[in-house]
């Protein structure tokens, strides 16, 4: 843009009154990012701060890509910008984009979040942004007990006090789990369990173990039902991930080729993320793992291992039912992925880890007249107190984990393949 241009904008900065066409003003400096302009947006500031749009100003001098920005940024941090927590915020960002530490700063960032803690009123991003800057100086542990007073403070807004909890836990996870559950009596409410499970599903399950339990132990529906919707998505997305990565594993290796059906994401699948709420859920989610199991290779195998080979692989089945269903190709669908895998140098089972026993799971489920064995195999994987609790949620993510830590087990065959062989 020319100097002229330059100086007709600069004109219009100072002589414009009106805030939309100010706004409109600033807007073009911005997309102009020339540093001859950051000076002007200042003293336009400087004349305008406190106002509802005044921030615009300083967003404006920090997209300026210049050190003036910053220069401009250290003189405001010194000015009186006690309540301006807008403006103030967009001077943090402007340290930020600059990697920039100043002493000045960092009081005024501790001074701001020590104000937010008496409990005024302010926004999420008011606080969201000195913490920032906070952390990215790695003074976090300065306001350790200013952002515990907003968390344990009901009478401010959820996200606020979400936004606490988030940055002590990333400041020292260890360290606040214990301090929520010393103090815990003091901060439960229905309000503060829901931003607890909205914060600790971020984080590893052993980590926030005893946590889990609190909110299982309150049993308050909508925090329930956050975390266990959010553990079963984690699941499903998973097993999607493993199952694709034994398909492409399958391609790397030269075992098959690509679009050869097996081990895909299925419709079946993808229905696994719902929450199982009742025993009517649960028995309709087994018969979809069931077809799922079914599914798990479309293409027509051909057995090219001989009767013997066979027999190896299930020598705890008598000679003659192995001669027979080879005969006349009767093997189970799960017994020919068995076979196909083996045949093609994935080294596994003749359970397939644990498929079979899932299969028979999910074939058991809903026949009175078998509940015996059913409970049997569940005891054999210690999800039979699910079943007679009628947690059936749970139960439900039990038997994905069976699937999962089979199909992780696969993987790792496939992985340890000599692919000269």
């Amino acid at each position: 843009m020319s100097e002229k241009s330059n100086i007709e904008l600069i004109t219009n900065l100072f002589t414009e009154t009106d805030h939309h066409e100010l706004i409109d003003i600033v807007s073009q400096i911005k997309e102009i990012n020339n540093s001859i302009l950051i000076y002007p947006l200042f003293n336009r500031w400087k004349q305008l701060k406190d106002s509802s749009i005044s921030h615009y100003f300083i967003s404006a001098i920090g997209e300026i890509d210049s050190n003036e920005s910053l220069d401009v940024a250290k003189k405001m941090i010194k000015m009186n910008l006690k309540h301006s927590k807008t403006d103030l915020s967009y001077i943090f960002e402007i340290f930020i984009k600059f990697k920039h530490s100043d002493q000045n700063a960092i009081n005024m960032a501790i001074l701001t979040i020590e104000e937010y803690s008496l409990g005024k009123d302010f926004y999420g991003y008011q606080l969201r942004k000195p913490l920032n800057y906070l952390e990215f100086v790695n003074f976090i542990n300065r306001v350790e007990d200013p952002l515990r007073k907003i968390l344990q403070n009901n009478s401010l807004g959820n996200e606020v006090r979400s936004i606490a909890l988030e940055y002590l836990m990333k400041h020292d996870q260890k360290k606040e789990v214990k301090y929520i559950l010393d103090h815990y009596e003091v901060l439960k409410s229905k309000k503060f369990n829901l931003l607890l499970v909205k914060e600790i599903i971020k984080w590893p399950k052993e980590l926030c173990f005893e946590l889990r339990q609190i909110i299982l132990k309150n049993n308050e529906d909508r925090a329930l039902e956050i975390m266990y919707q959010h553990d079963k998505n984690n699941l499903v997305s998973k097993i999607k991930e493993i199952k694709n990565n034994i398909y492409l594993g399958l391609i790397h290796k030269g075992r098959i080729k690509y679009g050869f059906h097996i081990f895909k994401t299925s419709e079946e699948l993808l229905k696994q993320n719902k929450l199982i709420n009742s025993e009517g859920d649960f028995k309709l989610a087994c018969t979809d793992i069931r077809h799922m199991l079914f599914q798990e290779i479309k293409e027509p195998i051909v057995i090219s291992m001989s009767v013997e080979d066979i027999q190896k692989l299930f020598p705890e089945r008598p000679k003659k039912e192995i001669e027979d269903k080879f005969k006349k190709m009767t093997f189970s669908k799960i017994d020919k992925l068995v076979i196909f895998l083996n045949q093609i140098g994935v080294n596994v089972d003749n359970n397939l880890y644990k498929i079979k026993d899932l299969n028979r799971i999910v074939g058991l489920t809903g026949h009175k007249e078998e509940k015996n064995k059913l409970i049997e195999l569940l005891k054999k994987h210690q999800l039979n107190k699910l079943f007679d609790n009628k947690n059936w949620n749970l139960l439900h993510e039990g038997l994905l984990d069976l699937y999962k830590y089979s199909l992780e087990k696969i993987l790792e065959s496939i992985e340890n393949i000599n692919e000269e062989n």
